[in-house]
């Protein structure tokens, strides 16, 4: 029973509507050290994306124009590499679509992480605020309603379970 619990919890895809113009999407992943996990965004709109590290240090990239960023300066338009919350403002004048690379720290074996993502597609074209972070834009949202789940890394599944049955055994030792 706890088993099942953790892994629908590892692998949960969120989609909620806090106003009527602000979409947010939830994405809990992983991913290893020196490696990339890449997403896609298409939706025009103003975009905060959030990632905020559940263990190791997963750090954020991201793209214009589709491309898949990496760390090297050429190939990203937008970073946030503290070890704690990364927060970057897309603006909506941002060339679509946007490309997400979560990258996995080499100073942990692997990162797992929740990807937030809220879109303001309303038609405020209020560019002046549009790069600024609002009080609303630093709340973090959570849902419980699953709606798809993101690929599976079997590799961490594996590694997961065998943490969790090693746990156990140490539980009835």
């Amino acid at each position: 029973m706890k088993l099942a619990g953790v892994f629908s919890a590892i692998f949960l895809n969120v989609f909620v509507r806090l106003e009527a113009h602000v979409v947010v999407e939830m994405i809990v992943g992983s991913v290893e050290a020196n490696q990339f996990t890449y997403y896609s965004l298409s939706k025009s709109g103003r975009v905060v994306i959030t990632l905020i590290p559940r263990k190791g240090d997963p750090d954020l990239y991201i793209g214009e124009n589709g491309s898949e960023p990496d760390y090297s300066l050429e190939n990203h338009s937008y970073q946030s590499v503290t070890c704690g919350v990364e927060r970057i403002v897309i603006p909506r004048h941002a060339t679509r679509p946007i490309g997400i690379g979560v990258y996995g720290h080499p100073s942990h074996e692997w990162s797992a992480y929740e990807l937030q993502v809220k879109i303001d597609d309303s038609t405020d074209d209020d560019e002046e605020n549009d790069l600024y972070l609002s009080e609303e834009d630093m709340k973090i949202e959570h849902a419980d309603t699953p709606l798809r789940q993101a690929p599976l890394d079997i590799s961490h599944i594996i590694g997961r379970m065998l943490e969790l049955l090693l746990d156990i055994i140490e539980c009835l030792s």
